[in-house]
């Protein structure tokens, strides 16, 4: 989901990396330029929502000698499924998505070359396709060896996935469940596409004006879909795309405004009741939570990042939420085969592997070595390439 992503120099505007922005660094605890340390602690939050959501949907499959504590967990497994909320998980990863995209695009923007378009959508592409590319043929890989989870897909399944459309035929019951996950990329590449040429027409001050335009025609195709059925499996851009235009919406104020008066907006004590009422709508789904849940994520991950030198929020900047945080897009892209989906028969080795609650152990270390191994030099190369041709041009 930067969809689950890290702030990496793939998005560092022309200044060094280690440039401040001016009134920036001290108010909302900026290191360099391209880095809000806030925003991979959130992106760790959203990672954990989405592992405990999957995990805890295969329950029944768990292997542990302790059968009561078995038994309670699936008791209480339709309440644990308010707490550990998947669907808010993704929209936390939207947010972060759109937040972090619009705020790097428009210091580039303001900056002495500009939003450069074709670097953009290189730095893109190469920071999620080579990982997303591995894991697909991964699975195409077990198909062969006639894994038991890992049925042949078809054709267009396997188009899909490599071309990033699979959020518009997850609803048919073709995709296999090991590839389901794969639809949040899907839609932050249609988003990343679309929104980048929004950037480049668009004047920075008038960036939140086209978001909230955007928002509102998304809300009305939600609203109108149940009459003209486009958009009624919430799993497409124009059914969800609120979630990534949010974060848009304050990353381009937090750009182009002055942090005092955003804080002035936004104070610290928001926080707590925002939070509850986050919890509430995720939780029991009130009329219109499609909507707000979107709208509250991008707020509260706005509200820290402002005040992320306040005292409550300190931790957020702690070593290993920064970690887990960093590789929190291997989590989520690795987690699909090790929270159960991808779940072996009692009594045989995969067990150990791929079987909750033992497999979890090795989604970390997973996730570190993709990301050392894939990610960075994917990112590198994307660096690479995006520098080459703007001075071609």
């Amino acid at each position: 989901m930067d969809i689950p992503h890290s702030l990496v120099p793939a998005e560092t505007p022309h200044p060094t990396e280690t440039e401040a922005v001016p009134g920036v660094s001290t108010a909302v605890g900026s290191r360099r330029r391209h880095y809000l340390p806030t925003l991979d602690a959130w992106r760790a939050v959203a990672a954990f929502l989405v592992v405990g959501c999957h995990a805890i949907g295969s329950v029944n499959n768990w292997h542990i000698p302790w059968t009561g504590a078995l038994k309670i967990l699936i008791r209480w497994q339709p309440r644990l499924f308010g707490i550990l909320n998947g669907s808010l998980g993704v929209d936390f990863f939207f947010a972060l998505s759109g937040f972090l995209i619009t705020y790097l695009s428009i210091l580039e923007a303001n900056s002495s070359s500009g939003f450069r378009l074709g670097a953009f959508w290189i730095r893109r592409t190469f920071r999620i396709v080579p990982l997303a590319w591995l894991y697909t043929s991964c699975f195409l890989i077990l198909t062969w060896f006639g894994w038991h989870n890992a049925p042949i897909p078809k054709g267009n399944v396997v188009l899909a996935s490599y071309l990033f459309y699979i959020n518009y035929i997850l609803t048919r019951g073709e995709v296999p469940i090991l590839l389901g996950h794969l639809w949040t990329l899907g839609l932050e590449m249609q988003f990343y596409f679309l929104w980048a040429v929004v950037l480049k027409l668009c004047k920075p001050r008038f960036i939140p004006i086209a978001a909230l335009i955007g928002i509102s025609l998304v809300i009305l195709i939600r609203a109108t879909s149940a009459r003209t059925g486009i958009g009624w499996d919430g799993l497409r851009l124009e059914s969800r795309g609120d979630s990534l235009l949010w974060g848009a919406v304050f990353g381009s104020v937090l750009a182009s405004s002055s942090v005092r008066q955003i804080q002035s907006w936004l104070p610290c004590w928001l926080f707590t009741p925002l939070l509850l009422l986050l919890v509430y709508v995720a939780d029991q789904h009130p009329r219109g939570f499609a909507t707000s849940e979107p709208f509250l994520c991008a707020i509260l991950v706005t509200l820290t990042v402002i005040h992320a030198s306040k005292r409550p929020f300190l931790f957020m900047e702690s070593r290993p939420l920064l970690f887990l945080g960093r590789i929190s897009f291997s989590i989520y892209i690795w987690q699909q085969l090790l929270t159960g989906a991808g779940a072996f028969s009692t009594g045989t080795l995969g067990t150990l592997f791929f079987c909750p609650p033992w497999s979890l152990i090795w989604l970390v270390p997973l996730a570190w070595i993709s990301y050392r191994f894939i990610e960075l030099p994917g990112m590198r190369l994307g660096i690479g390439l995006a520098g080459a041709s703007v001075r071609r041009v």
